[in-house]
């Protein structure tokens, strides 16, 4: 969370350099808000320990088969604790809601196959057991309007987080070492175009309905377009023009505002890949 806030220009998001199209936040609320939520991740990464989910159940999980995989829904109340923690570090402001949400089943998921001892193509089976896990009780305490509504936590969820993965984490597997990228910044705000360009991202449609989202997508298409950004490749950061994208980015962050258009949920999208892509240094690497 701290490496997404950190990172810009980002259009329409909160960045080092405005609050994009956001009156009643910046960075320092999003850092009152990750300190709260600090203890909340790690009582959801223990609460995995406790689920009593069998490895064996494991094959089980593709059919979604296993009614007793319901058990996530122990989780509610420490995820609506964990909302709340975040919600209150700014008197009501959300800066983490949807994020929360999608931490309070990825880490007991993570915690279940680390003791399952899986750890290879340890995102994607994160990802696999946490669609059949989230069943619709789980799911049913993020309040969104309507169930399977596009772009949202819920529906991200229940399909198991596909644009975390691609394009979100395809894009960072060019961060080859934890602490060392030719341009880390650069890396992530690829990843972040990558993923407004399809994320049907909820929080645009509240703010600017279809079209908005549709001038969105298009923008960020043709960003990628413009700078021969090529889909599922890895972008070679040797041969783009940094200083020209971050330009770019620029012009698309001064649009985002001047229309209130905020990629809230892409943004949460790329906070999870980051999350993903270290855990592939701890874990495979």
């Amino acid at each position: 969370m701290q490496l997404e806030v950190a990172c810009g220009p980002k259009p329409g998001l909160v960045d080092p350099f405005n609050t994009g199209a956001h009156q009643d936040m910046d960075q320092a609320a999003f850092g009152r808000s990750i300190q709260a939520l600090e203890p909340h991740l790690g009582a959801y990464a223990q609460a995995g320990r406790k689920l009593g989910i069998r490895e064996g159940s494991y094959q089980k999980v593709g059919l979604g088969a296993d009614q007793a995989l319901g058990a996530f829904t122990q989780l509610q109340s420490l995820g609506l604790a964990g909302e709340e923690a975040s919600l209150a570090a700014n008197q009501g402001v959300n800066c983490h809601a949807g994020l929360n949400f999608a931490w309070a089943l990825i880490l007991p998921a993570a915690q279940i196959l680390m003791q399952w001892g899986i750890k290879k193509s340890f995102p994607e089976d994160i990802c696999r057991l946490v669609g059949a896990l989230a069943s619709p009780a789980y799911l049913a305490w993020r309040q969104e309007e309507g169930w399977g509504r596009p772009g949202g936590a819920r529906l991200a969820a229940a399909q198991g987080y596909p644009l975390v993965l691609n394009p979100g984490l395809v894009t960072l597997r060019a961060w080859t070492k934890e602490d060392q990228v030719p341009d880390r910044n650069f890396l992530f705000l690829v990843s972040l175009v990558r993923l407004m360009a399809v994320n049907p991202d909820s929080n645009i449609l509240r703010r600017g309905g279809e079209a908005g989202l549709s001038w969105v997508q298009t923008r960020a298409q043709n960003i990628l377009r413009d700078f021969q950004i090529c889909e599922g490749d890895d972008p070679d950061t040797q041969q783009l023009d940094h200083l020209d994208f971050l330009s770019a980015l620029k012009d698309f962050d001064c649009e985002m505002i001047a229309q209130n258009l905020s990629p809230g949920g892409s943004a949460d999208l790329l906070a999870l890949a980051i999350f993903f892509r270290l855990l592939e240094f701890d874990f495979l690497c």
